[in-house]
């Protein structure tokens, strides 16, 4: 087989003719949760890549948008494709010719079979079949946020002739993602709003290879470096990232590669530390439209999962949450950016936060810290958030984080779901300063609680059995997952309390086979799109509140299962001891990312409560990579280790519990400056103290799992 290769002109549509050779690819092996991509699917059978801990405020709003997928925005698909600084959109592909054929993912029909291969956070392997006989294997490489590098080898009998031209531009795109002007045109640099785009391809070191990057302002070192030798420091630094986190062995094969990728798709949206935001962070999702930012309560439920591989970064990402405070008012936004902060807020979730980390990992000096502006936060919503007789109400629907929710339709203004997070919110808060040795402050903690709960029984609905929102003094029946969230209060009525079990419980309505739906299947609104009333927007661009956005119709929170919202009934149900409860859902949520990864190795937004698939798949549906959905892995935590502190560890002590029966192995479990590890055969548990802090200090462990376990500390 005679080489083709041929040196590129300056143009970057340069035809290349292309001979086998193998390729370096990422490090995970995730074939066996990608399915081969659909047209339809909208690009969810590939993970986006992301350069992770590269946030650059300067460039492409924060941090750029690098996404290679088969990726449809209302209709058109774009392709097997790197795309740079949503809004604009600029893209970059490759067209494939072969005797008079062309192969362009964005345009022709079909994806030759694409499929991804290998991932890590900041690069993927698609394998795809442009012509018969003919296979590709692509790696596309996130470099930074100015700078995205692929690279191309052709396979096959059908290799010989094929050539290649590099395709993109610079597309207009609605706030929404919507492409509005992409046509096939082949890449040319280009000026946009003083940023210079550069397209360039090239033949790569080795023979039967094609390079190209898209670049705007990248370090021409990295430009220029060898793809592999790039390809493997991001790989090092994959590895170096995983090594932190405890070794756990799930006895199972997949969920062992599905709990890697996991972490590999949180470190993926880490960004760091700059402007305004102190620590480092993880973006909320990565949206076509790029919501990238500090996010209140995603933080708060990443949080809990990261103090596993990190408690101090965890306390800090907490810490980062509280600087966007206003001093003067108590506020904290519900969005962050490098350079710019809302001014509502959203579920006041961090004291809970807060306290499962010292309880975890101790701490007095981070609580210390965040108790004042904890404390500041809750009084904020007393006089910003509740109306005359008491109520407590969202300002508009993006501030409960439930944007399009049913139970905003008919206008209501006092919401059950901010009830009872405040009334959880006291309880932590009094919590917090008796640990603190704040006794008036805890006894005037609680008696703001029992505040909250006598208020919570105006939401109570008797005849529907169930809370429901309010519109004056009118209960506005709405089966929606807020409902559930009273659940917190252990001291609940015990005849209400079974009405919300049997409800929750009941497969024809929450439990599915993926609960829980943020709609129950019986509803009238269950998967109906409604428009996002009063969306916010980012704070970028200010507000939107009267504006109904053209192609912003969705069933967001009208029937998928959120992560979010699970993680609040989970938790509830664990601080009121429903661990059976609790522990089904927890199970039953893992196993719902489990079945969303075959349409893509991601940290899905929303699910179908049916199938699992992400909500993306549905007609209006929308689900992109949420940060937030790392929670899942504290669920699989809790029923797969089982093992929880039950105060925060001291030099001398350390008490822990089982609330489920173990069945996982792990090295490396932190509980503050404890290390244990644990093995499990049957009921038989063995725990080992790896680094006590003090000789003779004494661990104590008691089973809650009602499992009957056999324990033995070593």
């Amino acid at each position: 087989m005679n080489r083709q290769l041929k040196k590129p002109s300056q143009a970057a549509c340069a035809a290349l003719a292309l001979l086998w050779l193998p390729l370096t690819a990422p490090a995970i092996d995730v074939t066996p949760f990608a399915l081969p991509l659909v047209a339809g699917n909208r690009g969810a059978e590939i993970a986006e890549v992301h350069p992770a801990f590269d946030l650059d405020p300067d460039a492409a709003d924060f941090g750029g948008k690098n996404i290679p997928a088969v990726w449809r925005s209302n209709g058109l698909v774009t392709g097997m494709m790197g795309i740079l600084r949503f809004g604009p959109a600029v893209a970059a592909y490759l067209c494939w010719d072969k005797g008079g054929r062309e192969f362009c993912p964005p345009f022709t029909p079909g994806t030759g079979g694409a499929r991804m291969s290998r991932m890590q956070s900041d690069a993927v392997t698609v394998e795809y079949s442009p012509f018969p006989g003919t296979r590709v294997t692509q790696t596309m490489l996130a470099v930074n946020a100015r700078l995205f590098r692929s690279r191309a080898v052709v396979s096959g009998p059908g290799a010989r002739g094929v050539t290649a031209r590099l395709m993109g531009g610079i597309v207009a795109q609605s706030e929404t993602g919507r492409l509005q002007d992409f046509r096939n045109a082949p890449a040319s640099d280009a000026t946009r709003e003083g940023v210079r785009y550069a397209w360039r391809l090239a033949p790569a070191a080795d023979p039967g290879t094609v390079e190209f990057s898209l670049d705007f302002g990248a370090d021409p070192k990295l430009a220029q470096a060898p793809f592999a030798a790039l390809l493997a420091e991001r790989q090092k630094q994959s590895e170096a990232f995983y090594a932190a986190v405890p070794r756990f062995d799930f006895h199972d094969a997949r969920l062992n590669l599905f709990h890697r990728i996991m972490w590999e798709r949180l470190r993926g949206l880490a960004e760091n530390a700059s402007g305004n935001i102190p620590h480092a962070f993880f973006m909320g999702t990565s949206a076509p439209w790029g919501i990238d930012g500090l996010w209140l309560w995603d933080a708060a439920f990443v949080a809990q999962v990261l103090r596993s591989a990190d408690p101090g970064w965890a306390a800090r990402l907490l810490e980062a949450l509280l600087a966007q405070q206003n001093p003067d008012t108590g506020l904290v936004p519900h969005w962050s950016t490098p350079r710019s902060r809302t001014e509502i807020s959203q579920p006041p979730l961090i004291s809970w936060a807060a306290l499962r980390l010292y309880t975890s990992d101790g701490g007095r000096d981070f609580l210390e810290r965040a108790y004042p502006k904890l404390a500041a936060l809750h009084r904020w919503f007393i006089k910003n958030r509740t109306r005359p007789d008491g109520l407590p109400f969202w300002k508009q629907p993006d501030e409960s984080g439930m944007d399009n929710s049913p139970a905003f339709d008919a206008g209501t203004d006092a919401h059950v779901d901010l009830a009872a997070e405040l009334f959880a919110d006291a309880g932590c808060l009094a919590e917090i300063a008796g640990l603190l040795g704040k006794e008036d402050d805890r006894q005037g903690w609680l008696k703001q609680q029992q505040v909250w709960r006598e208020r919570l029984d105006r939401y109570w609905d008797a005849s529907g059995k169930f809370y429901f929102p309010l519109k004056g003094d009118q209960r506005i029946p709405v089966y929606a997952i807020q409902g559930f969230y009273p659940l917190w209060d252990a001291q609940m009525p015990a005849g209400r309390r079974a009405a919300l079990l049997a409800r929750l419980t009941d497969p024809s309505e929450f439990w599915t086979k993926f609960p829980v739906p943020s709609v129950s299947l019986k509803a009238p609104q269950f998967m109906q799109p409604k428009w996002f009333a009063n969306t916010y927007g980012s704070p970028e661009t200010g507000r939107r509140a009267a504006e109904r956005l053209q192609d912003y119709s969705s069933v967001y929170w009208r029937g998928p299962v959120w992560v979010f919202s699970n993680a609040i009934i989970y938790e509830g149900l664990r601080r009121s001891g429903e661990f059976r409860v609790a522990n089904e859902l927890g199970r039953r949520m893992v196993k719902m990312m489990l079945a969303a990864a075959r349409h893509g190795g991601m940290l899905w937004e929303n699910f179908d409560p049916r199938d699992g698939a992400p909500s993306r798949l549905l007609p209006k549906g929308q689900a992109d990579e949420m940060a937030a959905s790392i929670y899942f892995l504290k669920a699989l935590y809790d029923s797969q280790v089982g093992l929880e502190a039950v105060a925060a560890p001291e030099p001398r002590r350390l008490r822990l519990r089982y609330t489920a029966a173990p069945k996982a192995d792990v090295a490396g479990l932190r509980f503050g400056p404890w290390t244990v590890a644990q093995k499990v055969a049957g009921k038989k548990v063995t725990i080992t103290v790896l680094h006590a802090p003090e000789p003779g200090a004494q661990l104590t462990v008691e089973d809650q799992s009602g499992a009957g376990l056999r324990i033995t500390v070593k």
